[in-house]
């Protein structure tokens, strides 16, 4: 709608004369501007005159014509924005400098006759205006403000109404802190000292008295902002705070004034407190903080900062850290605390040229009993490229291990505190056969595990042993029998094998010699060559025997006892036991977590841990986007849409996330799933789940049922089928089974069979049977995945007892529609099975299954009475587990939540973006490691096509805290920036993305990031950056044997520079420094020259 404005500007003023200027010339001027406004009103007049003629010409046109401006007049009032066109307003000059005749402008003193005639302004008359501040106009109501596209763009001003939300000020300590001078100084406003403000008195002789107010100051606007001040509480405080700061000389403080402030505060109070162990390392962060501040002046007063300015700065830091550390530290309260030791030994990590080991062994030696300083030294000791060494660092493992074991078998070890340092233990062995298996000790590594699943999972029960010692002697006498071991052809456990039977008949050595590999490269290029010899020595190998027949250049292909023999130990609590089985399933390439844990464990985020994308070179093609090859084409109309790259969420390259029985079992084309498991793993990985099947304490154990037959069913879900019928055969009573084994027959294809199984099953089922409300709800998910939403409508009536019909009466009633009065009696049911659920203490039944009644109750409410409620429904029931601490149970209905979302954004049915936005917001607030949300959150935006809001999401919720930040979730940010766009992707970015990362001490120790930011540079053919990532990859991951083989593949083989031998020289020379195992040397030596191999057989 066109909106004019009064011409204030043009209304008669006040007519000023001068005393002293003659009466004669008074009246020749009055005279000279009568004519002017004489002129002016004729040519108003006949302006008037020509739009009314033009008017009665417009009320001639079409009716169409005037049909299409009213809707779009009502489309612009449903936005609430006013296109007003206005011209740039004059500014009056009361004051003309002399000398000057021209006139500049014309004071109208005639009245505004259209205005007056007509009591309203012209519309033909291009209106002026004048600016009110703050985006208002003079005239307008206040609500209605100039818009910040249109206040500068000149064609025009858009009135829109005014924003909810209030912009952030300058002076804000938020955007203050981003500001690159730290030394801007903001003035900030306080009381006096000593003021009264309510006194309105004053003294006698005062000529001037103050009016009290009559309005007194909000309390919720503070005056003034204060970054460590307290808000006021009392009703009559004015929000300016009680005690006075007077400001510096120069008018304000700082962000760094603020900082050093709160420094001298903390100073205060360690001093007064030295027992207060959270204000010493409240101050040592706070040096941590300056010190970035320090960088940023660097980079600001120097444009080419060298790398020694930077060490000197950090240096400096860490002196002062260390210093304040050693002042706790002489504390005698102080002197056995674990976090100020790890804080100590961190800051002494940051200085150069100093005998770190020694210092570290002097910490160790004095503080025995403290095992999170261990691992911190296990961490240091692995990532230090100086004196790191493979077969070293073993011995490392084994030293702390032996300690750990030892400290747990103190008889007054309470059970809880065992259990911790057993399961550290775990953790522990994990790691040291991870990084022999990427040193290339695979059959080392393999071997340690298969020895430890068979002590601890096998070992005899009859026998009576004093010691372990005794128990390891006897475990070494099954060892050297060759008898098939955990994950071998015909292995059926220690307990299980008969020492005096028949040894296997010797095999040959499955990995092919060095004479076999020169044979097979003759004829081949130099690419073809190291691709082949590559693919050899990243295999993985299985342990050899000694009656193997194997290469006599490789002597590490047959493990003996005495190699795995300080690795070993005992477990004694079910946690502890837990933790190890699924550990060895991680290993051998079944990345299933254990059962009630949430994604904010080290399981999920450990970067040690973190290789499951890297492991199989096949799944890295879902990290990199496969852009349109599309030749760029002129279009007349402008550039053309952005497509987003992010179309199947689901195939997301970071699968993070719990396990439930619908993860396990979920059809990939519809919801999130694990990665296939590696294809010359399976055969050791059915052997290993065969022989775990048989052990005492696996046996009755669900959940690691569900996990076999999940891993059966991605390799072949037909053995899969089979496999759930043996199993319902020995517990027919197994509800969580007959429901996996439905799922299965989904999976299969067959709807039908999978229906009836549901049917039967909740019809031989007696109705107090535990787990029975889950096996109802499970029934309800398949057809929802199926379409029939009536018939879900009537399962989950019939599963809070509101219908008396039988499953198969529901069948046949499919298409039913159910009357009003039943849903609500449905409604009001659930709300009262779940307010009993959300208790403190709940039965046993209803504690296993109230996340299944949550979600049915959710899905109910999708289905009657839309999305909405549905969603209010789910957040209702994941408030009430929050209550409840139960973070494994939120997590779960979170992402049945999720399920939920994501049918709503592939059903192409009407949503709310804002309501789905901020739901995903929340998860991932919540659980900010889950892959599921985030890839979600992503794939509703890209439906929007609104980019920065997942960049803002990945900036503020992941992204927040970079010294806690996962590798998972920086790997989840560059991912995101790859697929935006799905033409292309900005190189820049995603660079700057890993660079920020690897500033995260821990995430450097992540070869996953590492290994995909090489391969970044390599495919945008940046040869001298991926060799310098490659340097600086070994530097702090030197123990993994691919990074070194790098400069040896066919990226390279174009590049004959004298740069690359000089790097391919190095990489050897590291190679033996490191003891990282190669296998074929010979064809080692041969990649080294260059030189194309021979046939033995030639002269």
């Amino acid at each position: 709608m066109k909106a004019t404005i009064p011409s204030f500007d043009s209304f008669p003023e006040e007519r000023r004369t001068d005393k002293n200027e003659p009466t004669k010339d008074r009246k020749d001027r009055d005279d000279k501007h009568g004519d002017k406004a004489d002129e002016f009103l004729n040519s108003l007049k006949h302006q008037i005159d020509t739009q009314e003629e033009e008017k009665q010409k417009k009320r001639k046109r079409n009716y169409q014509t005037n049909t299409e401006k009213t809707q779009a007049v009502k489309e612009r009032k449903k936005k609430g924005t006013t296109t007003i066109t206005v011209v740039p307003a004059e500014h009056h000059e009361l004051n003309k400098k002399p000398g000057i005749n021209k006139l500049t402008f014309t004071v109208d003193l005639k009245d505004d006759t259209f205005n007056l005639l007509h009591a309203r302004p012209d519309k033909a008359k291009v209106p002026r205006y004048r600016r009110l501040g703050g985006g208002q106009v003079l005239g307008i109501h206040s609500h209605l403000r100039i818009t910040f596209s249109s206040a500068h763009r000149g064609d025009g001003l858009e009135l829109s109404l005014k924003p909810s939300s209030k912009g952030i000020s300058i002076s804000h300590p938020s955007v203050l802190q981003l500001l690159k001078d730290k030394n801007l100084k903001r003035i900030a406003l306080f009381n006096k000292p000593n003021g009264n403000k309510n006194d309105t008195k004053t003294a006698a002789g005062d000529h001037f008295i103050p009016l009290a107010t009559s309005h007194p100051p909000n309390p919720s606007v503070p005056l003034g902002i204060s970054l460590y001040e307290e808000e006021p509480e009392s009703e009559h405080d004015d929000g300016l705070g009680d005690d006075y700061l007077p400001p510096e000389d120069e008018g304000g403080l700082s962000y760094l004034d603020q900082l050093n402030l709160r420094k001298g505060e903390l100073e205060k109070k360690t001093s007064q407190h030295p027992e207060d162990v959270e204000a010493w390392l409240a101050l040592v962060s706070l040096q941590d903080e300056m010190k970035e501040l320090g960088l940023v002046g660097l980079r600001t007063r120097m444009a080419n900062m060298d790398q020694e300015a930077i060490s000197r700065h950090v240096q400096g830091t860490s002196d002062l850290k260390i210093s304040y550390l050693k002042r706790a530290l002489r504390e005698p309260c102080n002197q056995n605390n674990e976090k100020l030791l790890l804080a100590y030994m961190k800051a002494y990590c940051d200085q150069p040229d100093l005998d770190l080991t020694k210092e570290w062994k002097q910490i160790l030696d004095a503080h025995p009993t403290a095992t999170g300083l261990w691992i911190e030294y296990v961490d240091w000791k692995q990532t230090e490229a100086g004196s790191m060494n493979v077969l070293e660092m073993v011995e490392v493992y084994e030293e702390l291990i032996d300690r750990l074991v030892t400290r747990s078998e103190t008889p007054n070890t309470p059970e809880k505190e065992r259990t911790l340092f057993e399961q550290s233990i775990v953790y522990l062995f994990h790691r040291c056969c991870l990084m022999l298996k990427q040193a290339g000790y695979t059959e080392r590594a393999a071997a340690a595990f298969q020895a430890i699943m068979e002590i601890n999972f096998f070992r005899p029960r009859q026998k009576n042993l004093e010691s372990f010692n005794e128990l390891v002697d006897d475990f070494e006498t099954f060892w050297d029998s060759e008898l098939p071991r955990i994950g071998e052809d015909g292995a059926k456990g220690w307990t299980n094998m008969d020492l005096e039977s028949v040894l296997p008949e010797p095999q040959p050595a499955k990995h092919t010699s060095p004479d076999q590999s020169i044979q097979t490269l003759q004829g081949n290029s130099t690419s073809a060559m190291s691709s082949y010899w590559q693919a050899q020595e990243m295999k993985a190998h299985r342990p050899l025997r000694t009656t193997d027949v194997q290469d006599d250049e490789d002597p590490f292909g047959c493990v003996l006892f005495d190699d795995i023999r300080n690795l070993l130990f005992l477990l004694s609590t079910n946690d502890s036991l837990q933790a190890l089985l699924y550990s060895f399933l991680s290993f051998v390439g079944v990345s299933i977590p254990p059962p009630d844990i949430d994604t904010n464990v080290p399981f999920f985020t450990d970067p040690f841990l973190s290789t499951e994308l890297i492991d199989v070179p096949e799944r890295q093609s879902t990290f990199w986007p496969q852009l349109d090859q599309k030749l760029p084409s002129f279009d007349p109309y402008g550039p053309t849409e952005r497509l987003s790259g992010i179309k199947q969420p689901q195939m997301i390259p970071l699968r993070i996330f719990p396990y439930d029985i619908r993860q396990m079992f979920a059809d990939p084309a519809h919801w999130f799933v694990r990665f296939d498991p590696p294809k010359e793993s399976i055969d050791f990985i059915v052997n290993s789940f065969r022989t775990l099947r048989s052990s005492a304490g696996l046996k009755k154990d669900t959940y690691f049922q569900l996990c076999e037959l999940s891993f059966e069913a991605r390799v072949n879900i037909s053995s899969a089928v089979q496999l759930a019928k043996h199993s319902l055969s020995l517990d027919p009573q197994n509800l969580v089974l007959w429901d996996a084994y439905a799922r299965l027959c989904l999976l299969h294809g067959k709807p039908k069979k999978a229906r009836d199984v549901y049917v039967k099953t909740l019809e031989m089922s007696e109705q107090s049977a535990v787990g029975l409300l889950s096996l109802w709800y499970s029934w309800a998910e398949m057809e929802l995945q199926l379409g029939h939403a009536q018939l879900v409508i009537s399962i989950l009536a019939r599963t809070v007892n509101c219908l008396n019909e039988t499953p198969s009466e529901l069948v046949r009633n499919s298409t039913q529609v159910r009357s009003p009065a039943l849903l609500l009696r449905v409604r009001r049911a659930f709300t009262g099975h779940l307010a009993g659920s959300f208790q403190d203490d709940v039965p046993m039944s209803q504690l296993r299954s109230r996340v299944s009644a949550a979600a049915g109750y959710g899905t109910f409410q999708y289905l009657t009475e839309g999305f909405g409620a549905g969603s209010e429904a789910f957040e209702r029931s994941i408030e009430a587990l929050r209550r409840l601490k139960s973070a494994a149970e939120e997590e779960e209905l979170w992402l049945a939540y999720g399920r939920l979302i994501f049918r709503q954004l592939r059903g192409h049915q009407s949503f709310k973006p804002s309501l789905i936005r901020a739901s995903l917001h929340r998860a991932i607030a919540r659980f900010p490691n889950n892959a599921v949300f985030h890839a979600l959150f992503a794939f509703n935006e890209s439906k929007l096509r609104i980019e920065n809001h997942t960049r803002r999401l990945v900036d503020t919720v992941l992204l927040n805290n970079p010294p806690l930040v996962s590798a998972s979730r920086w790997l989840f940010a560059i991912w995101v920036e790859l697929h935006l766009n799905s033409a292309t992707y900005n190189l820049a970015a995603v660079r700057g993305l890993f660079e920020r990362a690897l500033t995260n001490p821990s995430v450097r120790s992540c070869v996953q990031v590492w290994r995909l930011y090489i391969e970044l540079e390599l495919r945008n053919g940046n040869l001298e950056r991926a060799r310098s990532v490659v340097t600086r990859a070994v530097a702090h991951c030197p123990w993994v044997k691919e990074l070194y083989l790098v400069p040896f593949t066919s990226h390279f083989e174009k590049d004959t520079s004298q740069l690359k031998a000089q790097f391919v020289r190095r990489m050897c020379r590291l190679v033996d420094e490191k003891c990282v195992r190669i296998r074929d040397r010979a064809g080692w030596k041969r990649l080294q020259t260059g030189d194309r191999p021979s046939s033995p057989c030639s002269p």
